[in-house]
């Protein structure tokens, strides 16, 4: 009985983990797109270095 006890407290824990890993791919996922434009931003600034464009 003693373990069983142990073996189901090991598998909530691992369950525990696994969830809080998945939500936070999640959320790395979500979070993804914003940062990848925010980046390509970054970079096109970054190449026009700083001058206006022409008309």
């Amino acid at each position: 009985m003693k373990t069983l006890v142990v073996v189901i407290i090991a598998v909530a824990v691992v369950l525990l983990i696994v969830g809080l890993a998945a939500k936070t791919l999640g959320f790395l996922i979500g979070v993804a797109p914003l940062l990848l434009m925010v980046i390509v931003v970054l970079l096109l600034v970054n190449r026009s270095g700083g001058s206006r464009i022409p008309r």
